[in-house]
């Protein structure tokens, strides 16, 4: 458990042996944390070590061995030196912090031990505390250390207590440090490896890099700027499969469109060839049209031209026979008979008024004789302006040509003493005739008035046809002159048309793209058949198009196909941690699972190597089938019938000693560099290479520096540039070179 301030962390306050090993009853008091263990060689300091930290923190009774030269065992410790049948025994830490009110909390962690030597075998139980040992926590009474069923029921009640170890080291983890298994893992790693006694002899600064990677909770810059170069280029990675991706989907698009344009430009030509062909069948069928028109229009022009001769001729014919009728005798005579005519009429009417007159005139003379007097001097005055006017109207019929002369009585010139009213009544009677005779010859005026009147009508009436016509010609002219001018543009547009087709044509057939075609003389009757005939012309190159096309898309297909496996492979060489060498071509049994390691997982060469003599040693391992070869932790072949290459440590008479005494082996050049969480021990290692000759004629399996290798009785001699799978830093490389070949 943590805490911002330094002093709320747990540390170290006390820890004690009870009934373990030499040890009765042993308290270790930790100053600030630390602990100073003196003493000569053989006192026990590093069985105290291997007893107490961090077994306590782990329980992992198979790593409590710290000096790597003598295994330490939980029943050895219990019955080394002890006479007794069965023995039980604690070992427990415990640990203090003080929390925000500067209490002072405990944590105690502890492991019991029984141990039987007539079972040979020891058991382990663990527990967890808030109370402290010797103070409100006992694990003794008066019959010795508390039993497994008494130690249960002592600290269930405010702790807890386990009976595996692997879930007692997760809840320590959590309970003293807030860390998750994993990380906790690591820790514990970390102080194992730290615990060694003469750990600072041999250290290497790579591995105590990494072992503090693992171990420590936080990240380095360093390792920040390492992770981030790692997710940059995995990003570079990413960009250029998406490159790769994109272009090959380009390539596709590329091919598609390329297809689907070179048909539409073929299929765009010829459409325009049979849209010309068409417009300029309508235009020629609209000049036909035209022409028809005009010659309608001429034909409809040329006799409304000649009517219009004939009706202008017609006209100044009846515009002379006005002018002569105007100027002739029948014209005047006519304007005199009108004048003489209201003047009959008047006298007529004046003849008619006398004769009342008289006749009233006579019948008052009877009865009264003033009143003839008087009346014979009305009449005798209208007599008198009656014959002063007939004789007016007579000259007038005279000056007018009438054939008929009108004879004027002279009785109606009445004098005053004239007698009675007989003599005008006579008089007025013979006027009547005279007035009836007239008659006649003013009919015949009136006749050739009305003649006259019937002439000027047909002249107005011709003269109004004249002016229609006039118009009508106007109209016609217009006509014509609109038809003019439309069959000269559709000539010219037909003109401008059959050019420009014949202009496409010419430029299609001399384009690069454009297929062998032998065009006819294009006239009004092979335009129908132009496009089958470029249809039949263009189905080759069609045909060949949708070929390539099908023959590219099979392609693009293989290379998605490709692409995916790639992409695939390059993932899964992403994903794994080292590169590993091939599979051999013989069926070999899977691996997964198997407690052990490959050799090149276990070793990595010495500083003082060459990069070629790596290159030539690792060439020669692998020739001799060393390098892949399965290493198992206790050096020993586990199942004789599995199909595998095993690494074996040899006897001890072929050990390490006598490897050494015929010659120099290769651990010269190799030394063990194993991975976290391995199981292999470093000396098996150690023992593996000293079988193994370097420069060695006198090892029966043996590798030089120069890449020759010996297996018994077979040999051979192989290289390679560079080193490939011994050590980090050339698997590393191994890695990036495998994806830079995926990437190109």
């Amino acid at each position: 458990m943590t805490s911002s301030r330094d002093t709320a962390r747990f540390r170290l306050c006390r820890s004690g042996i009870l009934n373990v090993w030499q040890y009765d009853e042993q308290i270790f008091t930790f100053a600030g944390g630390r602990l100073l263990l003196r003493g000569a060689n053989g006192a026990g300091k590093s069985k105290t070590l291997e007893m107490l930290l961090p077994f306590v923190l782990d329980g992992d009774k198979l790593r409590m061995t710290a000096s790597g030269r003598h295994h330490t065992s939980l029943l050895w410790l219990m019955t080394d030196g002890y006479a007794g049948a069965s023995r039980t025994g604690y070992l427990w830490v415990e640990f203090t912090r003080q929390d925000e009110d500067d209490q002072t909390i405990t944590v105690t962690c502890g492991v019991g031990i029984r141990a039987s030597d007539s079972a040979r075998q020891a058991t382990a139980w663990f527990f967890t505390s808030p109370r402290r040992v010797g103070h409100d926590l006992q694990l003794e009474d008066e019959s010795g250390p508390l039993s497994m069923q008494r130690l249960r029921a002592e600290v269930e009640t405010d702790g807890h207590f386990f009976e595996s170890a692997p879930r007692y080291r997760d809840h320590v983890g959590q309970l003293l440090f807030g860390l998750p298994p994993d990380q906790y893992a690591d820790l514990l790693r970390l102080l194992y490896w730290l615990r060694q006694p003469q750990v600072g002899e041999d250290i290497e600064p790579e591995r105590l890099a990494t072992q503090l990677e693992q171990a420590l909770p936080q990240v380095d810059d360093g390792a920040v700027r390492i992770a981030g170069d790692t997710f940059d280029e995995l990003e570079a990675f990413g960009e250029q499969i998406a490159r790769r991706d994109r272009a090959a989907s380009a390539v596709a698009d590329f091919v598609r469109t390329y297809a689907g344009y070179a048909q539409g430009v073929l299929r765009a030509r010829a459409e325009a060839v049979v849209e010309a062909d068409r417009d300029l069948r309508q235009r020629r069928s609209g000049l036909r049209t035209s022409e028809r028109l005009l010659r309608q229009v001429e034909g409809e022009l040329t006799s409304t031209r000649a009517e219009l001769v004939t009706v202008t001729g017609e006209h100044e014919t009846t515009r002379s026979r006005i002018a002569e009728l105007e100027k002739g005798p029948e014209a005047r005579a006519q304007q005199r008979m009108t004048e003489l005519s209201r003047r009959v009429s008047d006298l007529q009417a004046a003849a008619k008024r006398s004769r009342q007159v008289a006749d009233k005139a006579s019948d008052r003379a009877v009865t009264s004789a003033k009143r003839r007097q008087g009346a014979r001097d009305g009449v005798v005055a209208d007599s008198a302006r009656l014959h002063g006017e007939l004789i007016e109207t007579a000259k007038s019929l005279g000056k007018a040509g009438c054939a008929a002369p009108l004879a004027i009585t002279s009785e109606l010139a009445v004098a005053p003493d004239a007698p009675g009213p007989t003599a005008g009544a006579a008089a007025a009677e013979q006027m009547t005739r005279s007035v009836r005779d007239v008659r006649p010859a003013l009919g015949e005026l009136r006749a050739a008035v009305v003649v006259v009147q019937g002439a000027q009508q047909a002249a107005e009436e011709a003269y109004a046809k004249a002016t229609a016509a006039e118009q009508r010609a106007a109209e016609v002219e217009e006509r014509a002159e609109h038809a003019t001018r439309a069959l000269r543009a559709a000539s010219e547009a037909s003109r401008g048309h059959e050019q420009e087709l014949n202009e496409q044509l010419h430029s299609w057939l001399h384009d690069d793209d454009a297929v062998e075609l032998v065009l006819p003389e294009l006239t009004a009757g092979n335009l129908a058949g132009l496009e089958a005939l470029v249809r039949s012309a263009v189905a080759p190159v069609r045909t060949r198009h949708e070929e390539a096309q099908g023959v590219a898309t099979a392609k693009i297909r293989e290379a998605e196909k490709r692409t995916v496996a790639l992409s695939a492979k390059r993932a899964a060489v992403e994903a794994e941690a080292d590169p590993s060498p091939p599979e051999p071509n013989w069926l070999r049994d899977s691996r997964v699972g198997l407690d052990g390691a490959p050799l090149w997982q276990l070793v990595d060469f010495r500083d003082t190597v060459s990069e070629q003599q790596q290159a030539c040693v690792e060439a020669a391992l692998e020739g001799a089938g060393l390098l892949d070869a399965w290493v198992h932790p206790d050096g020993r072949v586990i199942d004789g019938t599995r199909r595998d290459v095993t690494l074996q440590v040899s006897p001890p008479a072929a050990g390490p000693a006598a490897a050494a005494s015929t010659g120099s082996t290769v651990a010269e050049v190799l030394a063990p560099d194993l991975p976290d969480g391995c199981t292999v021990p470093g000396a098996v290692i150690e023992s593996l290479l000293a079988c193994i000759g370097l420069d060695n004629d006198q090892s029966e399996v043996s590798v030089t520096r120069d890449g020759r290798w010996r297996s018994g009785p077979a040999e051979g001699r192989t290289q390679k540039e560079r080193a490939q799978y011994i050590g980090a830093t050339a698997r590393a490389a191994e890695r990036q070179r495998r994806l830079q070949r995926l990437d190109e």
